[in-house]
């Protein structure tokens, strides 16, 4: 079951970053991400007050338990401020396949934890994550000109978003979610990564961008990629309580693969033979991760 919930989060993920583009290119980024990350903590505080949820881990016995998740899921708010900046300062078609390879750090910190899986489930997990860098690389030059300080920077930023990534989500399914369950830590989540998009936001504060006005096109997009970004996340985390947090967390990562796929389809972005080879790539992981 942990193959399924890590595709269904990434499905999940790949269309609500697919979705994503028209709102964010028509009010920004950042009021895009506010409205959207938002949008999600109100339905999460609802259905946690609602169902118990909440209340029911309001216990003295949990205090260390709220205490570690809250520092776990604020370096993951911090790997989003981390990734904000990276793709500010450095060239998206670089830093983007870099934070994409969180996966490896998760692999990573499983073994060193003790895990052991297949040999052919690593070559799988291999083979998926090479294909994930790959798929997500440019196919020609960006004709923007980049000062190198900054191709720099935004490398060390990917690097470490994608080093923060692979902890915090690590750590989540191996620590918070057995703790806490599956929705809890999305709901602190998203207060971390509103905290850290109010930073990033203070941060680009003389920057003047011309952008339009909201409307409710762009209002429902906005709710309907962060109701698939919240589901994908859920079942990320689902799959965590039931099979490997490497194989969930190495298929999810799949996510930037399925956009490019599906912009392919909806927008008829050719895909060059690198990335024809990277999708190849990603589905022989799949199958050898499941065997």
């Amino acid at each position: 079951m942990d193959v399924v919930w890590g595709l269904i989060a990434a499905f999940g993920w790949g269309w609500s970053l697919f979705l994503s583009r028209l709102p964010m290119r028509s009010v920004g980024m950042i009021r895009a991400t506010a409205v959207a990350e938002s949008f999600s903590f109100l339905l999460l505080t609802v259905f946690m007050l609602n169902s118990g949820t909440l209340a029911s881990l309001m216990h003295p016995n949990l205090a260390d338990d709220w205490l570690y998740a809250l520092i776990i899921l604020a370096i993951n708010g911090l790997a989003n401020l981390l990734m904000f900046i990276a793709i500010d300062i450095g060239v998206m078609a670089i830093v983007v396949p870099i934070t994409s390879a969180y996966a490896v750090f998760i692999t990573l910190f499983d073994i060193l934890d003790g895990a052991v899986l297949a040999t052919g489930q690593y070559v799988g997990i291999a083979l998926a994550i090479i294909g994930v860098v790959l798929i997500t690389m440019p196919r020609r030059k960006s004709p923007i000109r980049h000062d190198q300080r900054g191709q720099i920077l935004g490398m060390v930023a990917a690097v470490a978003a994608s080093l923060l990534y692979g902890y915090s989500y690590w750590a989540t399914g191996t620590h918070v979610v057995p703790v806490m369950g599956s929705i809890t830590p999305i709901w602190i989540g998203r207060i971390c990564t509103l905290m850290a998009l109010a930073i990033y936001a203070r941060w680009r504060r003389h920057r003047k961008a011309a952008y339009g006005q909201f409307n409710w096109r762009i209002g429902l997009l906005i709710m309907l990629y962060a109701s698939l970004d919240m589901g994908a996340f859920i079942a990320n985390n689902v799959g965590y309580t039931v099979g490997s947090v490497t194989i969930v967390s190495v298929l999810a990562s799949l996510y930037s693969a399925i956009t490019v796929i599906l912009a392919r389809i909806f927008y008829g972005e050719h895909l060059s033979r690198l990335q024809w080879s990277a999708v190849a790539m990603i589905l022989i992981g799949v199958v050898l991760v499941n065997v």
